[in-house]
């Protein structure tokens, strides 16, 4: 720091002058460049996305009576015992249990292993529109083998 300030004296005053107006040009262009123009974008891009989210939550909020499914309970399915829904319902569905207990008179965890994660997805949302059960809490672990998942899910009866 000392050799620059003694590198600034030995200048001519004429050169010491055109060195401050560059210094008095660059300072504030080079704080406009670094500090506020990225402020300033980042400002105007989440006041935008702010903007956009909004929108798309009142839109949610208008719609939710047409989006919301609501699970076609048949007399039958509700009628039977939970473990008998589940175990009738992945039969049909091609879906192999690996273990199902039952947690409470109205809660059953479940284990699949080695299944096809399309085929699980499909299978959980036809039982819930069927039975008019809910998923309680669910883990899906990927396998070494594409698209073939293990899961443990605890299913509800409402």
């Amino acid at each position: 720091m000392k050799s620059i300030a003694r590198y600034y004296k030995s200048l001519s005053d004429k050169e010491q002058f055109a060195l401050n107006i560059l210094a008095a040009v660059l300072a504030p262009l080079l704080l406009y460049f670094l500090l506020v123009n990225p402020s300033l974008s980042y400002y105007l891009s989440a006041k935008q996305e702010y903007a956009y989210n909004h929108d798309l939550v009142t839109w949610i909020g208008e719609n939710e009576s047409k989006v919301t499914l609501k699970p076609k309970t048949l007399k039958n399915e509700s009628d039977k015992p939970l473990l008998q829904t589940i175990s009738a319902s992945a039969e049909a569905g091609g879906i192999k249990l690996s273990r199902l207990q039952p947690e409470s008179s109205t809660q059953v965890r479940i284990w699949l292993n080695d299944t096809e994660f399309a085929v699980l997805a499909h299978w959980l949302s036809k039982l819930i529109q069927q039975s008019g059960l809910t998923i309680a809490s669910i883990s899906i672990d990927k396998t070494s083998k594409p698209g073939i998942v293990n899961a443990q899910c605890l299913l509800a009866k409402n």
